[in-house]
């Protein structure tokens, strides 16, 4: 396991109690980190009051153990007794995780479980919020308003020091309905914790910046974070308002299955504190020196408690209701802006130039979360109009440079699913049945293993997890945002992309009419490769009657890999006003050969407001 993931558990270099990991020794020796000397660390769980409140804490649950920086344990794990702690400590534990999940038997937990599988293994879950931002004050004030909505909504929550710089709010499994409509709620993990977390964001927000900038005002809050006065803001009916997303987060913890938080009373590595629960009404006195190992006292409050039943009823109703309520808004926004809530593909393959920093860092091999990246590869190189053997070929480049690589048969079958699944055929698509040419469709151009064949009723695009999806890119370590990222308030990579296409089409047309060295440059920079049969293209719709050029990819081939003045977006001399009239119900200039799947001609790149309004959840795989 690497860090608090579930799908990496092989790279860990350390045994636990319960068996050792890969070759490493059956008893490492003891681990020191620079806060944690191994005498504290022995003395601080050696107490009694401390192991009966985190075996308390371990019931029914996942655990993983920490070894300093040495990385973590196997899993899964479970705490049974007091001697299971001590013997993780005598063995180079430092702290102690445990999941959000409750599980009939822990033990039965498999990495490679369906979702299924795991809601049948699953008794219950607890909301675990996750408060964190470098600025410690500005999570305590987070902290006191998460606890105000929950009681608002008649919720008595549990809260815990995280032991850095953050806290966790907690709503406990048992004040939870067990079920809401026909579903049970046990099955409503990660989606209810989810749009609960969303909810409780939501409602904060205002007065969260109300207070930090009463606290310190813009210039306090840009000497305290380092950021911009463009970084900490966003227009609100045209007046600058404190953005705390830019250097607060509060969400589920990690939210997908399996994901672990760090239980009450362990020790923080980096801090050398104590993760210890506090008193709900108290936590604006909260000071970070009162968890120091020598001074702290084991509460009276219990982490995340065992709850009220039906006591959490409101607000998951309320929160399901304002999700609904969004959901409508976001669709009547698409409509307006003539686009259905349906993903379309983005027409032709996009470069590599073009792809947003989350897919670039991933892209350079990482050590955590490959298997997740996996999933967000291949649904993020379909919606950039990637192929399935230019997918495959990518991904097989990317896992020579993953630290510890995945196996070649876990990623071909995960590339074998998804594009069968994305053609609707059991044929694998791009394999000369169903989404090659001889299915009717092109056999290199965008819609190439795309299952564009006849008969493809289920071609459906679907774009890879939304930005603030915490499962995905900030705990892969992957979220480093540009300046586009931050000015278009990008919400998922793939609208990154789109974004990125308008800007090379309108310096395409630039470049076209001669006006702009630097449109010539901008295009230049995108693309790969000029070729006749991309000049051919562009003659073909020089008119501007197929904005994308992607009606026509089997003829322009691969060659294609931008749209720029010569390839179908340039409107003549007609300038910006002709791309807007160009995006009329017209027909094209030549029927393109074969049957094209819905959006794979698609004229009508989203509008730039829809792009901002999209906000589409992944699901993990993994």
């Amino acid at each position: 396991m690497s860090g608090s993931q579930p799908d990496d558990a092989s790279i860990s270099g350390r045994a636990t109690m319960s068996s050792p990991a890969g070759a490493s020794p059956a008893v490492p020796s003891p681990v020191q980190t620079p806060t944690l000397h191994i005498s504290r660390v022995l003395r601080h769980y050696k107490r009694p009051d401390v192991q009966e409140k985190m075996l308390a804490a371990a019931s029914g649950r996942e655990i993983g153990l920490r070894f300093g920086t040495g990385g973590f344990g196997k899993r899964p794990d479970v705490l049974n007794f007091s001697g299971d702690i001590m013997a993780a400590v005598a063995q180079g534990a430092t702290s102690f995780h445990t999941s959000e999940e409750r599980w009939h038997n822990p033990l039965d937990i498999r990495t490679e479980m369906t979702r299924r599988e795991q809601d049948e293994l699953r008794s219950g879950w607890d909301l675990v919020l996750d408060i964190d931002c470098p600025i410690f004050e500005y999570s305590r004030i987070a902290a006191e308003l998460c606890v105000a909505v929950l009681r608002d909504h008649g919720v008595e929550p549990a809260v815990k020091f995280s032991g850095n710089k953050g806290f966790h709010i907690a709503v406990p499994w048992e004040s939870f309905p067990s079920s809401i409509g026909n579903k049970q709620t046990s099955r409503l993990f990660p989606e209810a914790p989810r749009i609960i977390a969303s909810y409780i964001k939501e409602l904060i927000a205002e007065p969260l910046a109300g207070r930090i900038m009463e606290m310190d005002g813009i210039d306090g809050v840009k000497a305290k974070t380092g950021k911009s006065f463009a970084e900490l803001t966003v227009k609100q009916e045209g007046m600058d308002v404190l953005n705390t997303d830019a250097f607060l987060e509060i969400d589920t913890v990690l939210l997908a299955s399996r994901h672990l938080y760090r239980m009450p009373y362990s020790l923080h590595e980096k801090s050398g504190l104590v993760s210890t629960p506090i008193n709900p009404d108290k936590v604006g006195k909260f000071k970070r020196e009162m968890a120091a190992i020598e001074r702290f006292k084991v509460s009276d409050f219990d982490f995340p408690g065992t709850g009220t039943p039906m006591q959490a009823e409101v607000l998951l109703k309320a929160a399901y209701e304002r999700d609904s309520f969004n959901k409508a808004a976001a669709s009547s926004l698409l409509q307006q802006a003539g686009q259905t809530g349906e993903w379309k593909p983005i027409g032709a393959k996009m470069p590599l130039e073009t792809f947003p920093p989350c897919i670039h860092f991933i892209l350079n091999g990482i050590e955590d979360g490959r298997k997740r990246a996996v999933f967000v590869l291949l649904n993020f190189l379909t919606t950039a109009g990637w192929n399935e053997q230019e997918v495959r070929s990518l991904l097989a480049e990317w896992n020579q440079k993953n630290p510890e690589p995945l196996r070649e048969q876990l990623i071909e079958g995960q590339v074998r699913y998804h594009f069968a699944n994305l053609g609707g055929d059991e044929r694998f698509p791009g394999t000369g049945s169903s989404g090659g040419a001889d299915a009717g469709g092109s056999a290199t151009g965008p819609g190439a293993g795309l299952g564009a064949g006849p008969g493809n009723s289920g071609y459906e695009i679907r774009p890879p997890p939304n930005c603030a999806n915490e499962g995905y890119y900030p705990s892969m370590g992957a979220c480093h945002p540009d300046d586009i990222c931050r000015t278009w308030h990008v919400k998922n990579p793939a609208s990154y992309v789109r974004i990125r296409k308008r800007q090379m089409q309108r310096a395409g047309i630039m470049a076209g009419e001669g006006k702009s060295q630097e449109g010539k440059e901008a295009l230049q920079e995108g693309q790969e490769e000029k070729g006749s049969t991309e000049q051919k293209e562009g003659e073909q719709n020089a008119d501007g009657k197929n904005l994308d050029g992607a009606g026509s990819a089997s003829a322009a081939g691969d060659g294609v890999q931008v749209n720029d003045g010569t390839k179908g977006t340039t409107v003549g001399k007609k300038g910006a006003d002709g791309v807007k009239k160009s995006k009329r119900a017209r027909k094209p200039s030549r029927k393109p050969r074969g049957k094209q799947p819905k959006g794979a001609a698609d004229g009508n790149d989203v509008p730039d407001a829809t792009v901002l309004a999209m906000n589409t959840d992944g699901n993990r795989s993994d």
